[in-house]
């Protein structure tokens, strides 16, 4: 009598592949190496040959997209360096302060504005304009903290400059706005359930009001120190469904690319010293790593194909229910354990929709799946590096903060499984 399913073996292959690069990343090793690692423990498992690991591996960043998910990235990274360093990010919430009066919303305006913004921890840049806005009011140091996490992280699943995005619609092969018309509706429950849980006044009470003091609304300021980002939004967008209508054989994210070489531009023109700011953006540790990663990422998928892991595993486990289960928990584990978009993304969105793939079923109900749970998870990672910066600034205790954002995850953690039965 056999003890053990012929269908788990595979699985339970790839999922020691997975316990690998997790077991990495708590000991603090690069996320780059520690998903190279995975793909080695992945490759070995199902008996490939080294010399055909190290060529996957050695080959798979040079593929056209990956080469485009790597000028993206750097762009955006550069963007952000370069707007956070010059101090035109300040410049833009000191003009846009006069428009919003309402405490509140003041405080979730100021975090998700730094949102819009993908910088690695800039939750510690947005804290103290939360604490400004709070000034005078009676909020304890872990309402604000709440605050300050959860709407800088409401853009994760539905922004075109996050690189988590960015990555999903490149793996899933989807325009980056046909990517974010499935999820939009993530960005508004975030928005939905930031307000209920974290913001409204039974939740948080501010009894002790003081006098506005903000200045009058200019919106000529607002327009100029805001250039770059609407330059870069509506640019990659518009550019996109240009390229999309008048050139198809185009590969989508050109339109990206020249959007965020134009809002950098426009961006180096506002701010004097800005081409030093750019060296020292496309230089830094933080930009070096995120090519590793990418690295790692498109090494681990190409070894996830030839080794027949994909293969093997849709056709042992199949039907719906098995990719379901895989889509939904995945995700969500990798999310927990690295607090990352792009590692939860990069790990888990190859071997699901390759599944989906073998399976023959519709692959963007699983797309949206994976983006949910894996959402949910970062956002209740206890080792999210903006949830412990965060609570440092505020000097606040991390557990009670993390207590209260375990139900808002499990929401989005629900509500990505409804939207995929929907879906479906």
């Amino acid at each position: 009598m056999t003890l053990i399913s012929p269908s788990a073996i595979p699985l339970g292959k790839v999922l020691l592949s997975f316990g690998a690069m997790l077991l990495l990343v708590r000991l603090r090793a690069p996320l780059g190496a520690a998903i190279l690692a995975g793909s080695l423990a992945l490759g070995l498992l199902f008996g490939l040959p080294l010399p055909d690991w190290g060529a996957a591996v050695l080959a798979a960043p040079f593929k056209e997209k990956p080469l485009f998910l790597t000028a993206i990235i750097a762009l955006i990274m550069a963007l952000s360096h370069l707007l956070e360093k010059s101090g035109q990010t300040r410049r833009l919430m000191r003009a846009v302060a006069g428009l919003i009066t309402n405490p509140r919303l003041r405080m979730a305006f100021f975090t998700s504005l730094i949102g819009l913004l993908p910088m690695p921890g800039g939750a510690i840049f947005s804290a103290p304009l939360v604490k400004g806005a709070a000034e005078g009011l009676d909020a304890t140091p872990g309402q604000l903290s709440l605050v300050n996490y959860w709407f800088r992280h409401v853009w994760e699943v539905a922004w075109p400059l996050y690189p988590g995005v960015i990555l999903a619609a490149s793996l899933a092969g989807l325009p980056i706005s046909s990517l974010i018309a499935l999820t939009f509706p993530g960005l508004l429950l975030s928005l939905g359930l930031g307000w209920l849980l974290i913001l409204r006044p039974g939740v948080l009470p501010l009894p002790r009001l003081v006098a506005e003091v903000a200045g009058k609304a200019c919106w000529r300021d607002i327009l100029r120190e805001g250039l770059p980002l609407l330059v870069a939004i509506l640019g990659a967008v518009g550019l996109e469904m240009l390229i999309g209508a008048l050139w198809p054989e185009l590969p989508f994210e050109a339109g990206m690319c020249a959007a965020l070489a134009l809002s950098i531009a426009v961006a180096l023109a506002q701010n004097p010293g800005g081409f030093r700011l750019l060296l020292a953006a496309l230089t830094g540790r933080a930009f070096l790593s995120m090519l590793f990663v990418i690295v790692g990422i498109f090494g681990y998928q190409d070894v996830l194909e030839q080794s027949g892991a994909v293969a093997r595993i849709a056709e042992l486990t199949g039907g719906a229910a098995a990719l379901a289960l895989t889509t939904g928990l995945l995700p969500l584990l990798v999310g927990l354990v690295t607090g990352i978009t792009v590692a939860f993304v990069g790990a888990t969105f190859p071997l699901i929709l390759g599944m989906a793939a073998n399976a023959g079923v519709d692959p963007l109900p699983c797309v949206v799946l994976g983006m949910f749970s894996g959402y949910a998870g970062v956002l209740a990672s206890p080792l999210h590096i903006c949830l412990v910066l965060t609570c440092q600034y505020f000097a606040t205790d991390l557990g009670g903060v993390w207590r209260r954002l375990v139900l808002p995850a499990s929401v989005v953690f629900a509500a990505g499984y409804l939207y995929y039965f929907l879906l479906r």
